[in-house]
């Protein structure tokens, strides 16, 4: 029962985004079969590093708040943020998180304090977006500046500092950003005065605001954080049929059986491009995943010219518009940690981007 009521308030919160919008750019494709999810009783994963196979789904509107600001950097290196689409960047948020809920809601034990996180971080983001979007149709949009998109010294500063906030969340939690050292540099580094004066002190107002209130939200958040849960262990254990070499971010944890070798990896970030260099063209085949046999997800990036390729034991679960690149396409896929290799061995050989493998 307490199940139901959490997913029909989820439904009930994105039901009413997607009502105030006119189309939806997320658009759910199929579901992965029920089986897909199964693992077999016998792991050769240390049970410390055993993480549940929902993750891999439940890891997606996480890194959907790693995409968001990764596209606006990219967006804001030529464009001012008053024209950026925050809220529909929400209701792709939400409409994601239901499909990637809806694929797991069967197949596994509900998993609270995941959800309970990712609905805080959901919430918190349709806040901020939410509000952002009415400041800047209302206030930003009238200080724009029009004569060939001329942005202001603080437009660049905020394409900067969102590059570097975006860089940092890659491989560390939010909070932990030093927003009050990028508050000071606004006032310190940035001119007070200058051409479109109006503009400038406009868009400053806006940063100051938004920095600090990130500054004093993500210093709570943190508390909170501390006080509820252990450290994450950063490192992501995969099991392997031969042996490999070690090196800064490939570490031996059991080597007893040649023929399922265990090694540590790290997580997030780096677990992507760490876990392509070990498989792609090589000999060596993925057996687990922190423990894992089962479903586990991609997201590739495609042009619209693109092709899309034939990945065999492999399901589409949804595709979603980069909203600030039109004709470019997110594309979420899935198949078993041991049709992983091949699915990545395709995509690199047809030069497609792999924008992210989602650990568990």
């Amino acid at each position: 029962m307490s199940r139901l009521i959490f997913t029909t308030l989820i439904s009930f919160s994105l039901s009413i985004c997607i009502w105030t919008s006119k189309q939806s750019t997320t658009e759910y494709i199929e579901k992965v079969p029920n089986e897909w999810m199964l693992n077999d009783t016998m792991s050769f994963t240390p049970k410390e590093h055993v993480r549940p196979g929902d993750q891999t789904f439940l890891t997606f509107p996480e890194w959907f708040l790693v995409h968001s600001p990764k596209e606006q950097a990219i967006y804001f290196k030529n464009q001012t943020s008053s024209t950026f689409p925050y809220w529909e960047h929400v209701l792709q948020l939400w409409k994601s998180y239901m499909i990637v809920s809806d694929q797991i809601l069967e197949s596994y034990e509900f998993n609270y304090g995941y959800h309970l996180m990712i609905v805080v971080l959901t919430v918190s983001t349709t806040v901020e977006y939410g509000a952002k979007q009415i400041y800047e149709k209302m206030i930003g949009r009238i200080t724009t500046l029009t004569e060939d998109k001329a942005l202001t010294e603080e437009d660049q500063f905020n394409a900067k500092f969102t590059q570097s906030y975006v860089n940092f969340i890659l491989q560390t939690p939010w909070y932990e950003y030093n927003f009050f050292q990028e508050l000071k540099s606004l006032w310190i580094e940035v001119p007070l005065f200058g051409d479109h004066m109006f503009r400038k002190w406009e868009r400053r107002y806006y940063l100051t605001t938004d920095i600090f209130v990130k500054a004093v939200y993500g210093f709570l958040i943190k508390k909170a954080t501390k006080a509820t849960y252990e450290d994450p262990i950063l490192g992501t254990a995969i099991v392997l049929d031969e042996t490999i070499n070690t090196n800064d971010k490939i570490k031996l944890l059991n080597g007893k059986d040649p023929l399922h070798t265990v090694y540590l990896i790290p997580r997030y970030a780096d677990f992507h491009s760490t876990l392509e260099s070990i498989l792609i063209g090589k000999t060596v085949d993925l057996q687990e995943i922190a423990g894992n046999k089962s479903a586990t997800l991609v997201t590739i990036l495609l042009k619209k010219d693109d092709s899309f390729p034939k990945i065999p034991e492999s399901k589409t679960i949804f595709r979603q518009d980069i909203l600030t690149r039109p004709g470019e396409m997110r594309y979420a896929l899935v198949s078993k940690v041991q049709n992983l290799k091949a699915m990545l061995e395709i995509l690199s050989e047809k030069n497609i981007e792999i924008e992210h493998i989602y650990d568990f």
